[in-house]
């Protein structure tokens, strides 16, 4: 256990920026210019006879709108600097890069002497187009073809024609395709009157186009007898959008329309981006009568006042405050007065997930946090469509959400002079929208989310999502491998939910597992995953993210999934979630009933539970890094990147890496299952019993501090000399974390990449588990090296290890930001070593050897 204070490194020294791997030079095959010719001339020209059409369909609107077409350009592998070649292209404006799809290796598209299977990099330009720039974009064309050299400033043009997988207009499946429109209406118009929906606009940065395109869409919504409910525009995400509501026999007429592929003037609205479903949380309670416990204090802590300020903001439905176990703990900042018909009995998801925050699982509860959260309802419960007994609590639809958070975020630290609560350095976002899972388009959410986290240094916690499903086995089937191999052939429809790819947050995932005491009837009951505590929960949604980040970053418990056992007429069996909340297994939690009393408690599974445990983790940290003289003098905005480093310092695959490659070896090309692993365990999991500290032998050291652009931080971890030589089991873990500044639509969303390079000479280590590229991807650098090699070096060696700052895109500079991280290394040995006394000791020396230099 540990019982020693971690030690700060000694001050780092600054050095020039150590070089990236650049993986060599690209090889790639790609098509001939012939080929390319016989393959796009004819689309390239049908692109202009497109734009006439245009120009005739609305001549006679009065619109006031220029006309314009949005071209899309897929290319495959690495294209150099195209955006200044857009910049000097006459009539073109710059709207989205992003990454698509990947693809394999076929005739056209391959590296080294032939294709061989590997997957290649595909990416997707946006341009804003007219008629000018599509003449321009054929003279490039013919140029190119000609073999001709084409103008200074336009030479981009050619590695894109090089590359080129297609090009084509924004069309209408473009606007509702992977956005859930469809599947949303499908399930609403059975019994609605009207639907409700979001538009999100191109952004554009002229104002009076914005106007433009208001009106313009307003006019359209209205023929459609439909109006506008509510506008957003975000600047500083580039979001622009509608909350629109249309009858339902409008919106059926758009879905005929958009499935026999009529003319659609709404449909076709060149400067909708997409029509999406409106973000929902269908969080679903069965209310039943919970059994009333004795207030145990111990497990509960004090239900006193205590007047210190919140740092962790809960926003999630409105918890039930008189609970016992929540009582005086929490503020509760309702300003939209959500209060208002929230019955008691409906306050289901903000009650369990308050109580856990504040005493993490009742069922074995290791800490009880006395400082109060922070609550801002933004769920409301459905009174209308509770038809199958079962309350929902769901996202309200009278505003668009991403407003709505927006100016809740703003409210904690700018309202009045210094904000509502301005000390929160924690959000829990345990809210994951159902008709958003992530499909290589980073939502409007996320970057909301990102940027928020940017601007006031705050982190976010997001819950991977849920993926709630049946299955169906036959007799003898029903095993761990079966379910493992279920999940995996269906791993595209498990994608975490928005806003779960967010680069700056930490996503949080479910592990299979909870301290509740329960005896399964198997006649009734099956858990797929019994005794394997080392797996996801069944319901956990999976990773990668955004430009295929390690995502979700961590794993904790979100209780034991089992599942109903029902016979078929054909005899199979079909499983089913239970999600009753009368009986264990899962966390215990306070929640209402179904009438309410102040005692009553449930017991409930998912990954909003995980993440909330991971909160209560971080609000731990945060009392230990102000209650410690070792952290005394850090700045806010750096304590809350230590918080974020630290987290994810004692994350581990455990045994999951072998329980997965034990069932899907044979599923998964052998040679890419380390990267396929972490799509299911991130970096993996975090015990709620953790203890944050050193002991004899495992030792850590931690910095925090603020890094400019291309420069390096280097800092020293002295060697002890007790293992020089030695065949002794060592770990050496590296977490670097940090918030990083985002420009919406680039490829290169994430302006700041730091990282640094693992040392693995000196110990004889080589790194393990999460492959090296993905930890580059986000804002968490999290490794583990291992080795039990003899390894020789002399008693004033010490390990390098290097914070550096890339500034791919050179905004850094020209902003001046500083991004402010935090790293921690920790040596662990597997015997019963004193290497903390020597390590101390060394820091201590070093710090005053410097100290006598400086004077």
């Amino acid at each position: 256990m540990p019982q020693k204070k971690y030690i700060p490194f000694p001050d780092y020294t600054i050095i020039g920026r150590e070089s990236l791997n650049s993986g060599g030079r690209d090889t790639m095959k790609y098509p001939s210019r012939k080929e390319q010719k016989d393959k796009f001339d004819g689309p390239m020209r049908e692109l202009t006879r497109t734009m006439e059409s245009r120009l005739a369909e609305i001549k006679d609107e009065t619109t006031g709108l220029d006309p314009d077409m949005v071209l899309v350009l897929e290319t495959v592998g690495n294209i150099g600097n195209f955006y200044t070649a857009v910049k000097n292209t006459q009539g073109f404006n710059w709207l989205v890069d992003s990454m698509s799809e990947s693809i394999e290796e076929n005739e056209e598209f391959y590296k080294d002497s032939a294709p061989s299977g590997k997957e290649l990099k595909c990416k997707l330009y946006m341009l804003l187009t007219n008629r000018t720039a599509l003449e321009q974009l054929l003279q490039l064309w013919d140029k190119f073809n000609r073999e001709e050299e084409l103008p200074r400033g336009k030479k981009g043009w050619r590695e894109i024609f090089n590359h080129l997988k297609d090009i084509r207009t924004w069309g209408v499946e473009d606007r509702l395709q992977d956005t859930g429109l469809l599947e949303r209406w499908k399930e609403d118009l059975e019994y609605q009157d009207s639907v409700k929906f979001e538009i999100e606009f191109w952004f554009n940065n002229d104002q009076d186009k914005q106007r433009l395109i208001e009106s313009d869409f307003k006019s359209k919504i209205e023929e459609f007898e439909g109006e506008i409910i509510d506008s957003a525009l975000i600047e500083e995400i580039k979001y622009h959008a509608f909350l629109a509501e249309i009858p339902v026999v409008s919106a059926e007429k758009l879905v005929v329309d958009f499935k026999e592929n009529n003319d659609n003037k709404l449909l076709k609205s060149e400067s909708v981006m997409f029509f999406n479903p409106l973000p929902q949380a269908d969080y679903k309670f069965q209310v039943e009568e919970l059994e009333e416990s004795a207030t145990d204090t111990d497990n509960i802590g004090t239900t006193e006042q205590t007047g210190m300020e919140p740092v962790v903001a809960l926003f999630d439905g409105l918890p039930l405050q008189n609970h016992q176990s929540i009582k005086n703990k929490l503020i509760i900042d309702d300003p939209e007065d959500f209060e208002d018909n929230y019955l008691a009995k409906y306050r289901l998801h903000g009650t369990s997930m308050a109580s856990l925050i504040l005493n993490g699982d009742l069922n074995n509860s290791f800490l009880k946090h006395e400082r109060p959260i922070y609550v801002r309802p933004i769920l409301k419960p459905d009174l209308e469509n509770n038809f199958d007994g079962q309350i929902r609590e769901t996202i309200p639809e009278d505003i668009l959400f991403i407003k709505r958070i927006y100016q809740a975020v703003k409210r904690l630290f700018e309202e009045g002079n210094d904000g509502v609560a301005s000390e929160i350095k924690i959000i829990n976002f345990s809210i994951g929208d159902k008709y958003r899972p992530y499909l290589d388009k980073m939502s409007s959410l996320a970057r909301l989310l990102d940027w928020l986290s940017w601007k006031y240094k705050v982190l976010f916690m997001v819950s991977a999502g849920n993926k709630v499903e049946n299955f169906d086995f036959e007799e003898g089937e029903y095993t761990k491998d079966s379910l493992l191999k279920n999940i995996n052939e269906n791993l595209r429809n498990s994608k975490i939910l928005s806003p779960a790819e967010s680069i700056n947050s930490i996503t949080v995932g479910a592990q299979h597992k909870d301290y509740s005491e329960f005896s399964l009837n198997s006649n009734i009951h099956v858990d797929f995953f019994e005794e394997h505590n080392d797996l996801p929960s069944p319901i956990s949604r999976f990773g990668l993210g955004y430009n295929r980040t390690v995502k979700p970053d961590i794993l904790l418990p979100g209780g034991r999934q089992i599942y109903n056992k029902n016979y078929l007429p054909e005899g199979n069996y079909r499983f089913t979630p239970n999600f009753s909340p009368h009986n264990p297994p899962g966390l215990k939690v306070a929640f209402p009933g179904s009438s309410p009393g102040l005692n009553n408690f449930a017991y409930t599974t998912g990954t909003s539970n995980a993440n909330a445990l991971a909160t209560h983790k971080a609000a731990e940290l945060y009392e230990l890094l102000k209650t410690n003289e070792e952290f005394t003098n850090i700045p806010d905005d750096e304590i809350t990147a230590l918080i974020k480093c630290l987290l994810v310092h004692y994350a581990d695959w455990n045994n999951g890496y072998e329980l997965l490659e034990e069932t899907l070896s044979q599923e998964v090309n052998v040679n890419y299952f380390r990267k396929h692993a972490q799509k299911f365990l991130g970096y993996g999991f975090i015990s709620p019993e953790q203890i944050y500290g050193c002991t004899e032998s495992q030792v850590t050291l931690f910095t925090t501090s603020k890094i400019k652009a291309e420069e390096g931080h280097q800092y020293i971890f002295p060697l002890p000399e007790s293992l020089e030589s030695k065949t002794i089991p060592r770990d050496l873990i590296i977490t670097l974390a940090w918030f990083s500044p985002i420009k919406s639509q680039f490829k290169n969303y994430r302006l700041a990449k730091l990282y640094f390079k693992p040392p693995q000479d000196e110990l004889m280590l080589g790194r393990s588990q999460a492959d090296w590229h993905a930890v580059m991807r986000g804002t968490l650098q999290h490794e583990i090296l291992t080795g039990d090699k003899a390894s020789v070096y002399y008693d004033s060696d010490n390990i390098e290890v290097s914070v550096n700052c890339y500034d791919k895109t050179n905004e850094l500079k020209k902003n001046d930001f500083k991004i402010p991280y935090a790293l921690a290394v920790t040596l662990k040995i597997e015997e019963d070593i004193n290497i903390y006394n020597e390590i101390e000791e060394k820091v201590r020396i070093i710090n005053q050897q410097r100290e006598q230099i400086r004077t």
